[in-house]
């Protein structure tokens, strides 16, 4: 990545202008969107302790789409909103914690992948449980706001384990 500053940067933004580039994403760009919307994943992780589906799912678009990449199921807004309320209805409590991993901006596109971890305290248990995935959305800008047009999941914690269970049998043979 390229961190163009003070001088370099305005340098950089006229000459970009000069040869007709039409869009331009500095690093302050690039670090304010990417504040935004850890802003809006708090706002989401809140929503999980309040079990409020509402401010779960309020950065995501009405098309907004999650695509498994393990099975390549592909699931709405709609679809996720109703299971997140059957969910929540079973659940003592749900604590989750969205981790970024890695971030990248292309003109009205944040890209993000995270790691999403999940305490679950069932009822009739002492204990929480936990559980994780790995997951990239993208962002979009819409007029003035950032939306969370698509989610990809790419990996998580009972796979990993299948995987690892797997392999140690292949390993015992």
């Amino acid at each position: 990545m390229l961190v163009f500053t003070g001088i370099h940067r305005v340098f950089f933004v006229g000459w970009a202008s000069l040869l007709g580039a039409s869009t331009v994403v500095c690093a302050a760009d690039k670090a304010s969107v990417e504040q935004t919307v850890l802003q809006q994943y708090r706002q989401c992780e809140a929503g999980y302790l309040a079990k409020d589906v509402d401010a779960i799912f309020h950065s995501k678009d009405a098309g907004w789409t999650l695509t498994d990449m393990g099975t390549g199921k592909v699931t709405s807004l709609a679809d996720n909103r109703e299971a997140m309320a059957d969910t929540l209805s079973k659940v003592k409590s749900l604590k989750v914690k969205i981790d970024p991993i890695v971030t990248d901006m292309l003109g009205d596109s944040f890209f993000i992948r995270y790691k999403q971890t999940h305490e679950v305290l069932f009822p009739m248990k002492d204990q929480p449980g936990t559980s994780w995935f790995i997951a990239e959305d993208t962002w979009t800008r819409r007029g003035d706001e950032w939306r969370v047009v698509s989610t990809r999941k790419l990996n998580e914690s009972t796979s990993h384990a299948a995987h690892v269970v797997h392999v140690r049998r292949e390993l015992e043979e």
